[in-house]
């Protein structure tokens, strides 16, 4: 099993060895390197066995993780070329009915999973707090916040109190700020005849 160099991947491939070794009698070398040297041996599938990667959601959509397999140069890094997968894919992205895109890409992921192309074992979690006072700042897969939304409420009728349902409550002034830039992209896209 290759990995990169960090203390993190380290423990997770020792763990994978050891497992492997007590559960299924099978005894893996474990090949560490730094990570400009790992991305292109991953990336070019030079390694023999397995590579771990790890990816977050950069962006709130099933998309994310399902297309690190699409296409012949893709993010997956397992040498898989799926016409069939890449179809579904294009399918579901040209679908305009959300809930039809969803259900669509829900197919293409089960698809991927039973072709057995990875092994899932882990799933990064950030353990973050704020004030109650502090407002616009919400839990997202990667943890990145938009700063530009994010305030100070000096009125503690307003702070946050229902955490658990901290993503349905409504917040006017992120509200505002969202719609005012949406008409600000709105108004230029239509100045330039876009």
């Amino acid at each position: 099993m290759a990995y990169n160099t960090g203390e993190s991947n380290r423990q997770i491939a020792e763990f994978i060895q050891a497992q492997w070794s007590a559960n299924l009698g099978i005894t893996i070398p474990l090949k560490n390197m730094e990570f400009k040297t790992f991305l292109p041996y991953r990336h070019e599938l030079q390694y023999v066995g397995f590579a771990q990667t790890l990816w977050s959601g950069d962006y709130m959509d099933p998309n994310t993780f399902l297309g690190l397999f699409y296409g012949k140069d893709n993010n997956g890094d397992t040498g898989l070329v799926d016409p069939k997968y890449d179809k579904m894919l294009d399918d579901a992205n040209s679908e305009l009915d959300p809930q039809k895109r969803y259900e669509m890409l829900a197919r293409a992921e089960y698809y991927m999973i039973d072709q057995a192309v990875v092994v899932p074992l882990t799933i990064n979690a950030t353990s973050w707090m704020k004030k109650p006072y502090v407002k616009g700042m919400y839990p997202n897969p990667g943890t990145l916040f938009s700063w530009k939304f994010v305030y100070i409420e000096p009125d503690q009728n307003k702070w946050d109190s229902n955490v658990e349902n901290i993503m349905a409550a409504h917040d006017p002034q992120v509200e505002k700020q969202l719609e005012d830039l949406v008409s600000t992209q709105s108004q230029a896209a239509a100045a330039s005849g876009n």
